[in-house]
């Protein structure tokens, strides 16, 4: 008979593994950089300084938030709110169509 503890063994080992699988993503330095993630941020954190995104998981929110919104231009639904850089810009296509 096996015991449950045995039996129990690959659940624990599983989010042992889960859990260092997130500890290195949320800490692996970024990689390089792009025209997309200077846009992110100068439009959401206001500059572009690397040093903002510091880690590839921040880099990768930055890109999500743009794939799902700025490639878009859908100023309107991004999830960290619309700037006031994207405002203008907004103003701006209005006011020339």
């Amino acid at each position: 008979m096996t015991s449950p503890i045995a039996l129990a063994a690959p659940v624990v080992a599983g989010i042992r593994l889960t859990a260092a699988a997130r500890a290195c993503y949320v800490q692996h330095p970024p990689a390089g950089d792009n025209e997309r993630l200077r846009h992110m941020r100068r439009q959401v954190l206001g500059g572009t300084d690397r040093a903002t995104t510091g880690t590839a998981c921040r880099q990768q929110g930055l890109l999500h938030v743009y794939a799902t919104t700025c490639g878009w231009r859908r100023c309107g639904a991004c999830a960290v709110g619309p700037s006031d850089v994207s405002r203008a810009n907004a103003e701006q296509r209005e006011h020339d169509e």
